[in-house]
């Protein structure tokens, strides 16, 4: 795996550390990764169909996979329901 990948080194500060990898991947740098995460929260938003398990038109692709588990929506994102 070595021959093929450079393990990468990120600061990995609280619960942006995925994000940063992220960033790391796309960009070279880790700077971009709040613009990552901003894209990450629109998406959820605006697709609640694919994210909330209890909405009518739920449509996740994994769905009926049992490994995956969902968040609750509105713990997700901070909504009252």
């Amino acid at each position: 795996m070595l021959n093929d990948y450079t393990p990468a080194d990120v600061s990995g500060v609280g619960n942006n550390c995925l994000f940063q990898s992220v960033s790391v991947a796309l960009y070279g740098s880790e700077k971009y990764y709040v613009q990552l995460r901003v894209r990450a929260a629109i998406e959820v938003a605006i697709h609640r169909q694919w994210y909330d398990t209890t909405h009518g038109d739920y449509c996740a692709p994994f769905k009926d996979e049992p490994c995956i588990v969902v968040p609750n929506y509105g713990d997700l994102c901070r909504v009252s329901e």
